[in-house]
């Protein structure tokens, strides 16, 4: 076992071991997943309207303390996902280890469509397991 000292409160803590850590990098990746698709049916299906809010940058910032372009890249996020664990026909959680994020920042769908194409092409044979 392994601990540190937590410096802002001084407590002692125990530190991860190498399993728990790789849990709990899953846990995100897959948690990151189902928030980007959330943010995007918030988007698609009008949140900000139904809790009275003018915009929807005016819900992200009130709700989840997050700008509209961050709102944003979420949205493209789900949807570089969703588009390519359909073309690979492999779950959204295996795209997610091979899709990062910020890779699908500031691209159109033609260029999600490029990109997909790549992530799919360097997929391990054993990717879909």
């Amino acid at each position: 076992m392994t601990t540190a000292i937590q410096p802002d409160t001084a407590e002692v803590i125990v530190l991860m071991d190498e399993a728990e850590a790789a849990v709990i990098t899953q846990e995100i990746r897959d948690t990151t997943t189902l928030v980007c698709h959330l943010v995007k049916e918030a988007h698609d299906k009008q949140a900000w309207r139904a809790l009275g809010y003018p915009t929807w940058a005016a819900y992200c910032k009130a709700e989840f303390n997050i700008g509209r372009s961050r709102s944003y890249q979420l949205v493209r996020y789900a949807e570089a996902i969703a588009l390519t664990a359909t073309a690979a026909g492999l779950p959204e959680s295996t795209i997610v280890d091979f899709l990062p994020e910020g890779e699908t920042r500031g691209l159109n769908m033609d260029e999600v469509a490029e990109l997909v194409t790549e992530v799919i092409r360097d997929l391990p044979p054993d990717a879909s397991s």
